[in-house]
C-alpha cells in the first residue's frame, strides 16, 4: 500500500517537463536498536537502510512515470548520513532518476510538521511534478501522519491506502483499499 499527494488533473507549468516525486526515508532498522538498563535506547548497531514501507511506493511510482513519460525523483530529509552519497546509491539503484535530499543531523530533533515542511519545499524545488507518491509510513516512527502534513504543505490532496495508480486523461486514476 502507498499514499498519493496530488491533484487528480495535473496542472503543469508551461515549457518545464512533468515530474513525479517519491518520498523515502533511510534510517535506522528498529531491529538492530538495543535498549540500554537505563531505558535509553541505543541506535549504534542499527544499520541504515530504506524504510520498508518505501520499495513499493517506488515501483509503482516508476511505474507511472514510465508509463506517462514523466521524470522519476525521489526526495528525502534526514541525518547527513542517511543522505550520503552511499545512501543516494542505494536508493538511485532502485529506479529513480534523480534524487534531490536535505541532510543535516539536527533532522533528528525535528518535529513531523518540520519534516513534512522540508519535503514539500524540495518537491516545490522540483517544479512540474504532477503526482507525489510516499509509503504508508516509516519503519522508524510508523506514525502514518507525513503523507498528509506534507499535501497539506503542498495544498494537496492526499489519498491512503493507494494500490493502483496510472494516468488516465489529464490526471491519474488511482485505486484504493478499502478493506
Amino acid at each position: 500500500l502507498m499514499t498519493i499527494i496530488g491533484p487528480i488533473l495535473s496542472v503543469g507549468q508551461k515549457g518545464k517537463p512533468m515530474s513525479i516525486a517519491v518520498a523515502y526515508k533511510v534510517a535506522a532498522n528498529p531491529q538492530d536498536a538495543r535498549v540500554e538498563p537505563d531505558g535509553r535506547i541505543d541506535w549504534s548497531r542499527g544499520k541504515l537502510g530504506i524504510s520498508d514501507y518505501d520499495p513499493a511506493a517506488i515501483q509503482v511510482a516508476r511505474e507511472a512515470a514510465d508509463v506517462s513519460g514523466t521524470e522519476l525523483v525521489g526526495v528525502s530529509v534526514g541525518t547527513v548520513a542517511a543522505t550520503a552519497a552511499k545512501e543516494k546509491k542505494n536508493v538511485l539503484a532502485r529506479g529513480l532518476d534523480r534524487v534531490m535530499t536535505l541532510g543535516d543531523d539536527k533532522t533528528s530533533e525535528w518535529s513531523s510538521v518540520q519534516v513534512a515542511g522540508a519535503l514539500a519545499a524540495l518537491i516545490q524545488r522540483i517544479g512540474g511534478v504532477t503526482l507525489v507518491v510516499t509509503g504508508d509510513a516509516s519503519v522508524d516512527e510508523g506514525a502514518q501522519l507525513m503523507p498528509a502534513l506534507v499535501g497539506a504543505r503542498l495544498g494537496l490532496p492526499t489519498f491512503l491506502e493507494v494500490t493502483h495508480v496510472e494516468p488516465s486523461g489529464t490526471g491519474w486514476q488511482i485505486t484504493q483499499n478499502y478493506d
